[in-house]
């Protein structure tokens, strides 16, 4: 690789040479980038994407259409700018986002520049560099740029200053200007010493305890700091008013050290800031929980004009305008995450975007934050396997420290609960992760990390591309991608008779039958009071099938109810709240004989398996006792639940729920199980002697136990049956009236037989 690099700068050496003997020598130079850019300055997109800036040093005016910009010594024409005048001293931006485009506010290339060091080469329309950066390293928002606009040394900036002069820039650290500690962010005994070293003898280190930015006003570090619970400040952030129902916290328990330290020279910083977050063992008892801490600016979150976790000023006129209601890339503010995982050892930390999520639960005190991770904030993806249930998925673009506020039975964790259960149905859903969270080292309380519901789920859980996704809401509007796809799909089934033949096999090349049916089981069989008016989503991919999404179930579980669920999704006529096209396909299904089977196969399946109290029951304990461990410090935190009693006899109402609501269901069924079971012919001629015994809620071949039994009580035959099959009966019986008793599963039937 030395040699080449050698063989490069002589051929650009040469190059430069021969060109100051040409009649005309009006070249572009690169003259400032920034590899990883999260806050410095957006393109039209609302993105914070890498940039190059070129400038022309000449008094004559240059055609850039041409020319190349790349940053891969053996393809250095990846990317050739469009017509383009660069007038004298003029610079111009270009976007390295990957996006490719020659049109617009912006260019931009297609590719991306490596924060840890890549070449950028400048080609001309002759195919002979004219410009060539060795790889550098770049730390995150700041720039490397010429000193002076077209000169020869090159510094770092701090204060970059893409697409004007340079002479506006600040410089900056460079990348090996970082601080250094003796110890990285973690648990650790009350009394262990920490040191910090940075290597220019010359520069004093400031750092603070309590959130802030350091800054020569700061604590001078001297020797070491040895770390105890007692650096834990007061809490200042949890005594900040984030809804119009908030409370103020009681005492908790729980807290940590976050420690952010800088090098200043002649008081001008001339390192990184480090964030590291230190928590006292003695204060962690239970060590069950994975832990997410946050470092962040306080303005970012808490402040009147743009703190996102606050109302605000447009709160007083409406309160739909407050700030956490405002959403894009405007309002995502730029945070440190640190996380352990239940052994407390540090898994990563890094940059990454905050945005608050959800929809009415961002005016809960307690507010769902979603977590982004960008090639501007260095990290392209959390790499981890978060979910214990989903093993192979160990990368995430996009993730969500999902709250409890939003959860209508005041318990904290209904949703999560309905996830677990309904895990082994055929359904989309957000895993989830017990977690604690941290905000400046205050406790923030109980949260779920959820997968985010998006092209980039779509991707991880079914392997497809996130480009090429249509995502519908319940009002038939596309999230992503079209709705074309899904009106002809729509209308298929508006349009469609049922009993035609051909009618099964159309279908399930549109939508994924056992899916939908599971969905629609799921949604009545928890009782979801917020839906599908709202949280109704379905997505495919390009050649795919439709499927439909489950979420939020929080408010699942709540009123028992004592209507027939198969009676409902049948029904023609629905309350005005409720738009009966969302029922339209599932009506249509349970119209086709076959479609009906199985969903009354799955419904059987689910009833006596799946959302049997004797697996439910269990998971529901093993929940609860996990959330005990914390219940009390969340209570005083945020309130909610009231208290822990009350969380304890929110717990025992849910299993209340659990077992009637498996009763109810369970009789339900069998109702409609007796009546979709068919024997015939009945009366039954004893010179055929064939009966044919046909249940629809069973797969074709099943098999059902049978009794033949008399007036008198007394059994006259038995044996096995399969379903749909004939049985032939013995010319030996005696004409008369039976019962004919049929066992499948736990379920028994009992049909009048006549036989003449």
């Amino acid at each position: 690789m030395n040699f080449k690099m050698n063989s490069i700068k002589k051929i650009f050496v040469v190059f430069l040479l021969c060109a100051c003997f040409q009649p005309v020598f009006a070249l572009p130079v690169i003259n400032e980038f920034m590899a990883s850019n999260s806050e410095v300055i957006s393109d039209e997109d609302g993105d914070f994407e890498d940039w190059i800036e070129i400038y022309n040093p000449t008094q004559f005016t240059i055609e850039l259409n041409g020319f190349f910009l790349s940053d891969d010594v053996d393809d250095p024409y990846r990317w050739q700018f469009p017509d383009y005048t660069l007038n004298p001293g003029e610079f111009l931006l270009v976007f390295a986002s990957g996006k490719n485009r020659k049109s617009g506010p912006y260019f931009h290339t297609n590719f991306r520049i490596d924060k840890d060091g890549e070449p950028l080469i400048l080609s001309s329309p002759d195919s002979v560099w004219v410009d060539w950066i060795e790889p550098i390293q770049l730390l995150t928002n700041t720039s490397y740029g010429r000193k002076t606009d077209g000169g020869a040394e090159w510094v770092y900036f701090s204060v970059s200053s893409p697409g004007i002069s340079n002479a506006s820039g600040v410089k900056g650290p460079a990348p090996e200007d970082i601080i250094e500690s003796s110890l990285p962010s973690g648990f650790y005994p009350s009394g262990t010493p920490l040191t910090l070293f940075f290597k220019n003898q010359d520069a004093d280190i400031y750092y603070t305890i309590n959130g802030e930015r350091p800054d020569i006003n700061s604590f001078k570090f001297s020797d070491s700091i040895s770390l105890s619970r007692l650096l834990i400040p007061d809490r200042h952030y949890s005594n900040i008013q984030t809804a119009p129902r908030w409370q103020e916290p009681n005492s908790t328990q729980f807290g940590a050290i976050v420690l952010r330290a800088a090098a200043f020279k002649n008081g001008i910083r001339v390192s990184n800031y480090l964030q590291n977050v230190y928590f006292p063992e003695e204060m962690w008892p239970n060590k069950d929980w994975s832990v997410f801490s946050i470092i962040m600016d306080e303005d970012d979150f808490f402040s009147h004009e743009r703190g996102i976790y606050v109302p605000g000023p447009g709160f007083e006129e409406d309160p739909y305008r407050a700030n956490y209601y405002k959403r894009g890339d405007d309002w995502e503010r730029t945070v440190q995450l640190s996380f352990f995982n239940t052994e407390q050892e540090l898994i990563f930390e890094h940059l990454a975007g905050a945005r608050i999520h959800g929809d009415g639960t961002r005016k809960a005190p307690q507010k769902s934050i979603r977590l982004y991770a960008r090639n501007r904030y260095g990290y392209e993806t959390f790499d981890y396997p978060f979910f214990e249930k989903k093993p192979n998925i160990k990368s995430f673009k996009r993730l969500i420290l999902r709250t409890s506020m939003g959860d209508w039975n005041r318990l904290g964790l209904t949703d999560e609960f309905v996830t677990a259960a309904v895990r082994p149905l055929n359904l989309d859903y957000m895993e989830f992760l017990p977690v604690i969270v941290f905000i400046n080292g205050e406790f923030w309380g109980i949260h779920h990390l959820r997968e985010r519901i998006d092209q980039y789920y779509y991707m991880s859980n079914h392997g497809v591309n996130p480009e090429n996704i249509d995502e519908i809401d319940g009002l038939g509007y596309a999230n992503r991608g079209t709705a074309d796809a899904y009106f002809k799909m729509f209308n298929f089934f508006r349009n469609a008779d049922p009993q035609e033949a051909g009618f099964y096999d159309e279908t399930s090349k549109l939508i994924d039958i056992e899916n939908v049916v599971d969905y629609f089981i799921a949604k009545m069989y928890f009782r979801n009071l917020d839906w599908p008016f709202r949280n109704y989503t379905l997505w495919k991919s390009e050649y795919g099938k439709w499927r439909w999404v489950f979420f939020d179930c929080d408010a699942c579980l709540i009123r028992f109810g004592d209507y027939n669920m198969l009676e409902y999704l049948q029904e023609q006529h629905f309350p005005e709240h409720i738009d009966a096209d969302l029922f339209l396909i599932i009506r249509r299904l349970l119209q086709n004989e076959k479609t009906y089977g199985l969903f009354m196969q799955r419904l059987n399946r689910h009833i006596e398996h799946t959302f049997s109290p004797e697996r439910l029951l269990p998971i529901l304990d093993k929940m609860a006792e996990n959330h005990r461990h914390y219940i009390e410090e969340q209570v005083k935190r945020w309130h909610v639940p009231a208290s822990v009693y009350q969380f304890e006899q929110n717990i025992k109402d849910l299993e209340r729920f659990i077992i009637r609501r498996h009763e109810l269901m369970s009789r339900q069924f069998s109702k409609i199980a007796r009546e979709s079971v068919k024997v015939y012919p009945n009366p039954l001629s004893l010179e055929t002697g064939k009966l044919t015994v046909s249940a629809t809620f069973l797969k074709n071949n099943s098999k059902l136990q049978y009794s033949l039994i008399d007036m008198k009580g007394m059994e006259m035959l038995s044996g096995e049956i399969q379903n749909g099959r004939e049985l032939t009966f013995p010319r030996s019986i005696n004409p008369g009236s039976y019962i004919l008793k049929l066992k499948n599963d736990g379920f028994v039937f009992n049909k009048k037989l006549i036989i003449q």
